[in-house]
């Protein structure tokens, strides 16, 4: 988590400490649109994915991120809709996962019955920006392209729920 008094939002990684030891936390939507607590282990409480929402082109890249982050681009070809896995304690990208057909997403705002799903984009609709996304149990359904962020190429780059999503 960012400090000690600000609040938490979709992604966060909170350290909470027990008498017996701490505990890790993220943040996510569960199917339900709710904000549910994921135990993670420390070394993926040192990480975050963020979605880049703007990019500025000057003489090096920067990319402002869905929490407001503001983070060098490492990549030129860095475009609106990647996701950045970035360090939380220094802020820098670690590794750049670019949108594509066939990417695993996270539904993380929009239709309350469509909120905290994950499931593969099987089809980008070039006229609006709305993509089709199939679940791991079959279902379809039908977001808009700004309301998703890549979680995963092949497999997810962090920890998911039992139900995923």
């Amino acid at each position: 988590m960012r400090g000690g008094r600000h609040n938490g939002g979709f992604m966060e990684a909170m350290n909470l400490e027990y008498p017996n030891g701490t505990k890790h936390y993220r943040l996510l939507y569960s199917r339900l649109g709710r904000f549910m607590q994921l135990p993670i282990s420390s070394d993926e409480a040192k990480t975050k994915l963020v979605r880049v929402a703007k990019v500025y082109q000057n003489s090096n890249g920067v990319c402002v991120c869905h929490d407001f982050r503001t983070v060098r681009s490492p990549d030129p070809l860095v475009k609106v809709g990647d996701t950045l896995k970035i360090d939380v304690s220094t802020g820098k990208a670690l590794k750049l996962l670019k949108f594509a057909i066939g990417s695993l997403v996270m539904v993380c705002k929009g239709d309350p019955h469509y909120v905290g799903r994950v499931g593969r984009v099987r089809l980008e609709r070039k006229g609006l920006p709305m993509l089709l996304v199939e679940e791991a149990d079959g279902n379809t359904i039908e977001v808009p392209k700004s309301c998703v962020i890549v979680i995963g190429d092949t497999l997810p780059w962090m920890s998911l729920p039992k139900c995923r999503g």
